[in-house]
């Protein structure tokens, strides 16, 4: 094979021209490949028998189509090999061991034959199974991607985030003498930036909404506009000394999943103020507002009300600041015990899949 691949950059001197010439010199690559291959059969120096070694070899070891192959690419090398060549080759090196290997192959060839049609048409069935099974994952897969999580918005007020926040004399003092660089999320105009590079520490800020820092005075400060969990997942574990995350909802147990976590969460909450009317009305209205209905809202509930049975007794405090004092220790168990029964009762008829 002629050619010469392109000099090799550094990882992160990689652009976009360095991996379309990479591209373009693999495709040249295996055109002479397949070249070379096409005159070996037409010159006879690659038997059929060597070929098919090598294609069982690829198998073993690449059974989807390379590395980085898809389901698709798989499915195709399946497909390929479904079939069973009952006609085995009669091709020898030794006198007469060509006529010996015909006459035992006519003998055979009923035998093998009977035998490799029905192996053939297993593995065809077993192909066609495996096209149905990957439309029917392409399906969930684009009903998952319809219930991805949209970013969370960043939530400023203007008393809460801005100089002279009631927070802000108390950060500067913790993270006072803090050694290391200082970040600062939903930084905005860089406004507490300011105050932490005033007070002598390395500060920085970032803030995900679009044009935010452009309108912001950045002179002389460090802001950028990048997702909050983007650029702390590109962070090495030693590179903050600290972080002063703000913009968010205060809720230590905030995270990324399937809405039906909040849903049910929600209407555990809703049934113990207000009753079980007023949970399947927010269902309701939940489902109205949103592109794809719950599924399965009964699992979620049994979710909340399994994952709060040991410490519902403790959200007195909670309700009271509500100005709930009835819902006692005693009476939030009582509501809790009366939920759970019901969504039992109404999970009992799901079939899990």
């Amino acid at each position: 094979m002629s050619g010469r691949a392109p000099d090799a950059a550094s990882a992160a001197d990689t652009t976009v021209d360095d991996l379309a010439a990479a591209h373009l010199y693999l495709a040249k690559v295996m055109a002479e490949i397949d070249e070379e291959v096409l005159r070996r059969r037409s010159s006879g120096d690659l038997p059929q028998r060597v070929e098919r070694e090598l294609d069982e070899l690829f198998l073993r070891y690449s059974p989807v189509a390379g590395r980085d192959g898809s389901l698709e690419e798989a499915l195709g090398v399946v497909e390929e090999a479904s079939f069973i060549d009952p006609v085995v080759p009669v091709d020898s090196s030794k006198s007469g061991g060509a006529l010996v290997k015909r006459t035992i192959r006519q003998a055979t060839l009923w035998y093998m034959g009977w035998i490799t049609a029905q192996i053939s048409r297993f593995a065809a069935a077993t192909s066609r199974t495996l096209r149905v099974l990957d439309d029917r994952v392409r399906v969930l897969q684009v009903e998952f991607d319809t219930q991805r999580v949209p970013p969370a918005p960043v939530i400023e007020t203007q008393w809460a985030h801005g100089a002279g926040a009631w927070w802000e004399v108390r950060v500067l003092e913790s993270l006072a003498g803090q050694r290391g660089r200082v970040l600062h999320t939903a930084a905005g105009d860089g406004w507490l930036v300011r105050r932490l590079g005033a007070a002598g520490l390395d500060a920085y800020g970032i803030d995900p909404r679009v044009g935010r820092i452009d309108r912001a005075e950045v002179e002389g400060l460090d802001l950028r506009e990048e997702p909050v969990l983007e650029h702390l997942r590109a962070v090495a574990a030693d590179g903050l000394g600290a972080l002063v995350l703000t913009g968010v909802v205060d809720w230590s147990g905030g995270s990324l999943g399937p809405p039906g976590f909040d849903v049910g969460w929600c209407r555990l909450d809703l049934y113990l103020l207000h009753g079980q009317d007023v949970a399947d009305v927010f269902l309701a209205a939940y489902d109205a507002a949103s592109a794809t209905a719950i599924p399965a809202p009964q699992l979620w509930d049994l979710w909340a009300v399994a994952r709060s049975h040991q410490m519902v007794e403790t959200w007195v405090p909670n309700y009271r600041d509500l100005g709930r004092t009835d819902l006692t220790a005693t009476e939030l168990r009582r509501r809790h015990t009366a939920w759970t029964e019901q969504v039992l009762a109404r999970t009992a008829g799901i079939a899990l899949r």
